[in-house]
């Protein structure tokens, strides 16, 4: 079951996600820091989560547990899109972030479907 996660569409779009969100926030560090304190934080935690999650999955040996850490991704993509938006919404960081969440959806939606994929094959 083990996968090579650079094989993994989903792990080469999450990595970009990261990516951009970092440069992202250091771009905008000072308005983060000054409308939301903890914000910048919590955000990269949560969008360095989603890669990681899969990448780490990827290298199980059961489908339930690579499941388990595509679900875990998921739910960071939920909690990048809110804080993002949030971010978006007081103004400490710019409307041309808003690409960024269709990449989080994006990238989401993925996840899912890989995950759904990886357990229909657990129950062949």
């Amino acid at each position: 079951m083990t996968q090579n996660p650079d094989r993994l569409q989903v792990l080469t779009k999450a990595k970009q996600l990261a990516i951009s969100v970092h440069l992202l926030c250091d771009r905008h560090q000072s308005a983060l820091k000054r409308q939301m304190p903890t914000l910048r934080t919590q955000l990269l935690r949560a969008v360095d989560s989603v890669p990681l999650n899969i990448a780490e999955g990827a290298g199980k040996g059961s489908p339930a547990s690579f499941s388990y850490h595509l679900d875990v991704a998921i739910g960071s993509c939920n909690e990048v899109e809110v804080q993002l938006d949030l971010a978006i919404a007081v103004g400490a960081l710019p409307t041309t972030a808003k690409p960024l969440l269709a990449q989080v959806v994006e990238v989401r939606r993925m996840a899912i479907g890989l995950r759904k994929r990886i357990l229909s094959r657990g129950t062949e």
